[in-house]
């Protein structure tokens, strides 16, 4: 897909994402069994046919929703937005290791995830974004989607 130093050169200039090519799917602390854990999951998907690469898919979904947005605003960088782009990650990872990362996160939650993240029909790669104590993110590819899945514990 891309490594950190293909992110960290391009970020900037990553194109918004066109007019409706964004699904987002967000879940609150109310849609967890223990709602003052401050728990929180955001699902973003996106057809591949939309975007130039899938360095411009997470930007574009590192700027959409509640879940994400405010992270990455775009041209005025702010030194927050710099400081979270140089600790992503970029670490490749197989279907397995992304089943047990949902698995862990979403474990709580009422709900079911969409089924495209339960069960990515035409996997063909994914990176580990950010594994913190509090921020834990996957971007996904398929034949058909890019899609991310990311937790956030916030208090």
């Amino acid at each position: 897909m891309f490594d950190r130093s293909h992110l960290i050169a391009h970020w900037r200039q990553a194109p918004p994402a066109p007019a409706g090519a964004l699904d987002l799917v967000e879940f609150g602390p109310g849609d967890f069994s223990q709602p003052a854990s401050g728990q929180a999951i955001g699902v973003v998907r996106g057809e591949r046919a939309k975007f130039a690469e899938p360095l411009h898919f997470w930007i574009a979904a590192q700027r959409a929703g509640e879940r994400f947005g405010a992270r990455i605003d775009g041209a005025q960088a702010h030194p927050g937005e710099i400081r979270y782009i140089e600790a992503a990650l970029c670490q490749p990872i197989d279907r397995a290791v992304f089943a047990r990362i949902v698995g862990e996160y979403a474990a709580m939650l009422r709900a079911p995830l969409p089924a495209f993240v339960r069960e990515p029909d035409g996997w063909r790669r994914g990176l580990r974004m950010y594994q913190q104590f509090n921020d834990v993110a996957a971007l996904v590819e398929t034949d058909r989607h890019y899609f991310v899945f990311a937790w956030t514990l916030s208090g």
